[in-house]
């Protein structure tokens, strides 16, 4: 969640379209009323160790095999 920056509810809609992680929740678009967001593509901004060292939990790949997700 953190590396894409989702929220918990966000993990239900997680799909692979084209070799690439999408979210197709459509968030409220605060003020407008009844708006939503489009699906976006997600891209990932990885978490770092205390060494600097980008850590990747490879959550394209447990979506391509079905590893279920906390929910």
């Amino acid at each position: 969640m953190a590396v894409y920056g989702l929220r918990p509810e966000e993990l239900r809609w997680l799909r692979i379209k084209d070799d690439q992680l999408w979210c197709s929740y459509r968030k409220s678009q605060g003020g407008r009323k009844g708006a939503k967001t489009d699906p976006r593509r997600l891209y990932p901004l990885f978490v770092r160790d205390i060494d600097g060292t980008p850590i990747d939990w490879n959550l394209q790949g447990r979506i391509q095999i079905n590893e279920e997700l906390p929910r």
